[in-house]
């Protein structure tokens, strides 16, 4: 009877773990698969949502550059960040980023609704990754001729840039690897070390960029146990040039979007650095699928009756 009852207890305990167990995340551009709740988080700040698995920072829009180089008209809602989030499993780090709106992946020349007058340029999305946490101990300096630094303290040892920018897409969603011209993974001496296993989907109907980044291309053994210290900002990339295109002075940076506590972008980069920067404790954002559960059950089980 008492090997019933706890039995019959750890079912129970099984039946609301099933439940309430975390998400698998699908790339497939689609936010559905994110389930935290943030319609009560302030904005330019971070909170980490236990109960899904998931650390939100919350943009606040509105807050991007517009004095971006022959760009008139300009609609900056293609750079303008809302929201991030990040989860993990075992091998990946899982990144959606929401914007204000994604007008399109790619484009014609001759559109002339361009978002940034000329079909060959686009959002540039750039994810800064440190690894070590050791000041000095990787790369500065943003990609693409960003013309900005981060922090010394978040010195990275991976850096992730996509852009939308191609001209010979016209597209509302594509799928792109890591060993693709539109994906790059940067070590700090810039050799692109990303492989076909990091995936990411841009997605304009939705408007998000959504990605998984392989532990291996981040040069990370255990996920489990790692901590990572990530900024993250957008450009007006061209796709004929390869880099930013400039904003405002040819000495200021061009970065038009940032994750920051500052009430506005140029607040933060004015001197051509993003000195805000965040910690993430990937084993707080952790996933488990359901058969995870069950696995755990069983071993549960299994050792509760070895020692009745």
């Amino acid at each position: 009877m008492k090997k019933a009852g706890l039995f019959l207890a750890m079912l129970l305990m099984l039946s609301v773990a099933g439940f309430v167990s975390a998400h698998q995340i699908t790339v497939d551009g689609s936010p559905t698969d994110w389930q935290a709740d943030t319609s009560t988080q302030n904005v330019n700040t971070w909170h980490l949502y236990s109960n899904a698995g998931e650390w939100v920072w919350k943009d606040a829009t509105g807050d991007v550059r517009t004095d971006i180089q022959d760009c008139n008209p300009c609609d900056p809602g293609d750079t303008d960040i809302t929201e991030i989030r990040i989860t993990s499993d075992q091998d990946y780090v899982y990144i959606l980023v929401k914007f204000r709106d994604i007008n399109k992946v790619g484009g014609y020349l001759e559109d002339e609704t361009e978002p940034f007058g000329n079909s060959k340029r686009g959002l540039g999305l750039i994810i800064t990754i440190d690894t070590d946490q050791q000041s000095n101990s990787g790369q500065t300096w943003l990609p693409k001729y960003s013309n900005t630094q981060v922090n010394s303290n978040a010195a990275w040892e991976r850096a992730v840039f996509i852009t939308t920018a191609n001209d010979g897409w016209n597209y509302n969603k594509a799928h792109i690897y890591a060993d693709y011209n539109e994906f790059d993974i940067y070590d700090p001496s810039w050799n692109d070390v990303g492989s076909h296993n990091s995936e990411a989907v841009i997605d304009a109907d939705n408007d998000v960029i959504e990605m998984k980044l392989y532990k291996g291309d981040l040069g990370i053994q255990d996920l489990s146990s790692s901590t990572i210290r990530i900024t993250v900002s957008t450009i007006v990339h061209d796709w004929s040039t390869g880099n930013a295109v400039i904003v405002g002075d040819q000495s200021n940076s061009n970065v038009v979007d940032v994750m920051t506590t500052e009430s506005s972008t140029w607040d933060e980069v004015s001197d051509g650095y993003i000195d805000y920067y965040t910690d993430i404790d990937i084993f707080q954002v952790p996933f488990f699928s359901n058969l995870a559960v069950v696995l755990a059950f069983v071993l549960g089980v299994v050792l509760l009756f070895r020692r009745l």
